[in-house]
């Protein structure tokens, strides 16, 4: 694997994954007992693709990432959905799926996650959502959520009014961006 460990007091707390690196024989960290030390995951146009996101999201080992950052990493619905019903997730904090493939359904299904009931920043720039992807949010089925970013994403005019009229609440939310 190539990518960047960080250690904090002697405990590996990051791991970044770098170009290419999580092909089909790179995996074997995944099922690393040292993974759960891991707080911090950030994956750069890493290949991991709906597949990888599904194996992230099913391996026991990830129950202390708080930060899951899969930058340009081809994630589209399927794995969306993967990492919003994994109970090994539950503990993120910050979810960031950006320049992916991500349309409606992943959206969906991230917006009305049981198990992402924690989360405070979801970060969806440029990826496939529209309206119906957007406006799932605005039930706020996430309650913690503070930060949403939708930019770049194909939603409408109006969507963008209705998701900026929802940032106006008086209970502390940083706001949404879209």
């Amino acid at each position: 694997m190539r990518g960047t460990p960080t250690f904090d007091r002697g405990f590996l707390t990051h791991i970044k994954i770098e170009r290419a690196s999580f092909h089909p024989g790179n995996r074997w960290w995944l099922t690393s007992p040292l993974l759960r030390l891991v707080t911090d995951i950030e994956a750069l146009a890493a290949g991991i693709g709906d597949r990888g996101a599904e194996l992230l999201a099913a391996s026991d080992n990830v129950t202390g990432v708080r930060r899951l950052a899969l930058l340009t990493s081809s994630v589209g619905n399927r794995g969306a959905t993967a990492i919003a019903n994994s109970p090994s997730l539950a503990g993120l904090a910050c979810l960031v799926l950006t320049n992916g493939r991500i349309g409606d359904a992943g959206a969906i299904a991230l917006a009305r996650s049981s198990s992402l009931r924690g989360l405070k920043w979801l970060l969806l720039a440029r990826n496939r959502i529209g309206d119906r992807g957007a406006r799932a949010f605005l039930s706020r089925p996430i309650r913690s959520l503070v930060r949403l970013d939708l930019g770049g994403n194909p939603v409408s005019s109006s969507a963008r009014i209705d998701l900026s009229d929802r940032a106006d609440t008086p209970d502390g939310r940083e706001g949404w961006q879209d």
